[in-house]
Parts: C-alpha cells; sequence; structure tokens
C-alpha cells in the first residue's frame, strides 16, 4: 500500500494578530520596508563592530599591562642577582639511594 504525501498549509492566526508576517502589497510599502530594512541592517553592523573594536581594545590594552608587568618582575630578579650574586649554600647527603634497586 503506497501512501502519496501531501502539503497542507495552516494559517496560525485569524489575520488581524501580530503572528502574521505579509509582503507589502504597495510600491511605496515595499520601498519603506526596503529602507527600514536598510537601516537596521546598518546599525547592527556599526554597533557588531564597535563592539568587536572595544573587545580588541581591552584585550590589546590587558596584554600590554601583563607584558609590562612580567618585564618588571623580570628586571627586578636580573638587579637582585647582580647585587647579591649567586647563591651559595652548602649540603649534607643524608642517605643515597642506589638507581640500579
Amino acid at each position: 500500500m503506497r501512501r502519496s504525501s501531501q502539503i497542507r498549509y495552516v494559517s496560525l492566526g485569524s489575520g488581524s494578530g501580530l503572528n502574521t508576517a505579509r509582503q507589502p502589497g504597495s510600491l511605496l510599502g515595499r520601498i519603506v520596508a526596503l529602507l527600514v530594512g536598510g537601516i537596521l541592517f546598518g546599525l547592527a553592523v556599526f554597533l557588531g563592530a564597535r563592539l568587536i573594536a572595544g573587545m580588541v581594545g581591552l584585550i590589546v590594552m590587558a596584554s600590554t599591562i601583563f607584558m609590562l608587568r612580567i618585564w618588571w618582575i623580570k628586571r627586578k630578579i636580573e638587579r637582585d642577582a647582580r647585587e647579591y650574586g649567586d647563591l651559595d649554600a652548602e649540603y649534607t647527603v643524608v642517605r643515597e639511594s642506589d638507581p640500579s634497586e
């Protein structure tokens, strides 16, 4: 037994509610819809570019601060090493382990 497939379109409203999307009928309506859509698209692109630029700026500032901090610590360690010289210490072997065990 073979079933034929059918496509049925179901309306979600009476046609006067908020859940109906229809294309503007007149030429003027289409032009206004195109202009509003273009403006909204341009605004979204502009705001997205500003958000990305802000995030990149924050990343650059944070990495610069981090690298300056690393440089400062390294400089201080090198200055202390020059001032105090190498670390000398004495030690005593308490027990020596045999590597063959």
